[in-house]
């Protein structure tokens, strides 16, 4: 069936070994069960890393998160034209203002963690499709994946599912993704674009 073909052509390279999609996708795959399969001893880290360092967790948090954004603009700065420097100023706002919201740390990482499951699953989806209903796919799947992660919780005897971390994943999906966005319209500035194998 031409359908199969398609998908056949999405999975594998010219060549016909395992495509990047394939691999990110893969990995998009472990990293959720990942999160999952550690959610019931994510308090006792919690707990670990506040007996060690103490009240300074919620700075070490945000310092990291402050220094992933700063790595990856840093990388993508070749690509950035003035045109694209507005458009970041509001997404780095809404990072700062979302920071101030979270005031635990644990809720602060979520913007990390889910932040860079929304990098996967955009790397993983195929090239043809753009745009919105790209973007909102993203933020769906990850969106699930944060509610799955909750729903784990509440069966969880040491845990309890929060409706205000869905909200917080959700947020670090459209933060990301705005990111992505704005990275990828750097690239087509530069006549540069993704190759189906990338």
């Amino acid at each position: 069936p031409i359908s199969r073909e398609i998908w056949r052509s999405e999975l594998t390279g010219k060549d016909g070994t395992m495509s990047n999609r394939r691999h990110y996708t893969l990995f998009a795959a472990a990293y959720v069960l990942t999160i999952y399969s550690t959610s019931g001893w994510m308090r006792h880290l919690s707990t670990l890393a506040r007996q060690i360092v103490g009240e300074k967790l919620g700075v070490l948090v945000t310092l990291g998160l402050i220094l992933v954004l700063a790595a990856v603009l840093l990388i993508f700065r070749h690509v950035l034209r003035r045109r694209h420097i507005l458009p970041l100023l509001p997404v780095l706002l809404s990072y700062g203002l979302v920071l101030w919201w979270l005031s635990i740390p644990e809720e602060r990482f979520h913007l990390l963690q889910y932040g860079l499951l929304c990098v996967l699953c955009d790397k993983a989806l195929p090239d043809r499709l753009q745009g919105l209903p790209r973007h909102g796919l993203v933020i769906l799947l990850v969106t699930l994946a944060g509610i799955g992660d909750e729903l784990i919780q509440w069966l969880r005897p040491n845990r309890v599912g929060d409706i205000r971390d869905v909200l917080t994943n959700s947020i670090a999906a459209v933060l990301a993704q705005a990111l992505i966005a704005i990275l990828n319209g750097g690239h087509r500035g530069t006549g540069r674009r993704n190759t189906p194998d990338e």
